[in-house]
């Protein structure tokens, strides 16, 4: 959902501001429509606001690996534990909890209208 949020700032509201304020400062409206163009496929300005696709993010595919292969590590623990007879909680627990931090990263990248971390308000 951030990703939406992001695209939505940098295809619509950006150009929208760039084009209200160059009209109003620039003499030659082809110029500035120039800059607007640019300045909307600039894939690091896309990254600077979030705003590329999911598929594209650094955070979510290396997040979304780390989730499956602690997923497949608790899906081993239970099949050890199950095939041996020896049930140890803690190992279960481990792998669970390394699986909900991830999703936290996740949901942290992909959720919309998240406040910044350590921020007031």
């Amino acid at each position: 959902m951030a990703a939406v949020a992001g695209i939505v700032l940098q295809k619509f509201v950006l150009p929208l501001v760039l084009k209200k304020v160059i009209e109003k400062a620039s003499p030659s409206r082809d110029v500035a429509l120039d800059i607007v163009s640019q300045i909307e496929q600039d894939p690091k300005i896309a990254n600077e606001m979030n705003a590329e696709a999911p598929y594209q993010s650094r955070v979510v595919v290396g997040s979304s690996v780390a989730l499956a292969g602690a997923l497949l590590t608790a899906v081993g623990t239970v099949w050890h534990m199950w095939q041996t007879g020896d049930f140890d909680i803690s190992m279960l627990a481990l792998q669970l909890s390394t699986a909900f931090s991830i999703g936290c990263v996740l949901y942290g990248r992909l959720a919309t209208g998240l406040a910044p971390l350590f921020s007031r308000g």
